[in-house]
């Protein structure tokens, strides 16, 4: 693997040739250089370069002060020191300034690459280490995102069995929708006859949950409807839309509730945000599974309600 930032900081121009044109190029390093510490730490700060060749005696700033200040800075670059003033005193010291190797000057093209291969060898090492825990530590959040959603859905399943109001259930089922799916707000809507009504809505995360009986025209529900599937609109999707209202939200993800094989109406969340990150595909399946709770709970309480009548007369 090739390819790496090497730094090369030396104020001698023939130096800094020699190991461009016969070490760093031929072997596929991306070279930088620099002629004194103070314009190395520039070049630091401007490119982040996998590792660095300090030369120790320089103008303005040598070696020495250059560690220093990468240590006050906290700035852990691996560093190659290059001298012709080689001492076990030396040594010691840039050895706990945090030097990791040690080239004696002249020194040939063999012994610089080999210096360079033994730094980069752990600076690989510590790349996959650093992956593989940002790798297990994503993994880790997405499971624990996973069991949190299927407990809001399992406890939301056990609560809409058990209501039979539409009134209570339906914001009810507006507010688990938003929260399985992380969103600023939602929306449900019922069919009745060729009308969309809206029956329970929360605008933005202010806002409270509304009880309502509107009968609208969401064009993002309807295409739900009329695909029979999760539909998910990204910002650049509803861009044309929010330009004419600037009360559309950036991102809007809508499913439709069906019961048996009759669609009943349609249940959706949205991010207002911009530079949100929309939804996932996951969040369109659990939205779709809580679609199908509501389905079953919207019949159960139509039934009740229809038993209630009969009784009543």
């Amino acid at each position: 693997m090739a390819g790496e930032r090497i730094l090369i900081i030396d104020d001698g121009r023939e130096s800094r040739e020699f190991i461009v044109d016969y070490v760093l190029n031929p072997n596929g390093y991306r070279p930088l250089v620099a002629s004194n510490g103070e314009e190395g730490l520039q070049v630091v700060e401007q490119h982040n370069p996998d590792l660095i060749l300090l030369d120790l005696e320089m103008p303005r700033m040598n070696g020495l002060e250059f560690l220093d200040v990468m240590n006050e800075r906290g700035r852990d670059v691996p560093t190659i020191l290059m001298t012709f003033h080689g001492s076990e005193e030396i040594a010691i010291e840039v050895y706990r300034k945090g030097v990791r190797d040690y080239v004696k000057k002249p020194f040939t093209v063999e012994e610089m690459e080999a210096a360079i291969l033994r730094c980069l060898a752990e600076v690989r090492l510590r790349r996959e280490k650093e992956a593989l825990t940002e790798r297990l530590i994503n993994s880790n959040a997405e499971l624990t995102q996973r069991i949190r959603e299927l407990n809001i859905l399992y406890h939301v399943g056990k609560r809409v069995a058990s209501l039979v109001n539409m009134d209570q259930l339906l914001p009810y089922v507006v507010q688990a929708a938003i929260e399985v799916t992380s969103s600023e707000g939602g929306t449900l809507y019922l069919l009745r006859g060729d009308s969309l009504v809206c029956r329970a809505r929360k605008v933005n995360e202010q806002d409270s949950i509304h009880s309502l009986n509107d009968v609208t025209h969401d064009p993002f529900a309807l295409q739900a409807i009329r695909k029979n599937g999760p539909v998910n609109f990204t910002p650049t999707d509803t861009a044309p839309h929010r330009q004419k209202d600037s009360t559309i939200p950036a991102s809007i993800l809508y499913t439709p509730i069906v019961a048996g094989e009759r669609i009943i109406g349609a249940l959706g969340v949205h991010h207002h945000k911009e530079d949100s990150n929309g939804f996932r595909k996951q969040d369109g399946a659990m939205l779709s599974a809580l679609s199908d709770y509501v389905a079953i709970a919207i019949e159960n309480a139509t039934n009740f309600a229809e038993l209630k009548r009969y009784r009543d007369k």
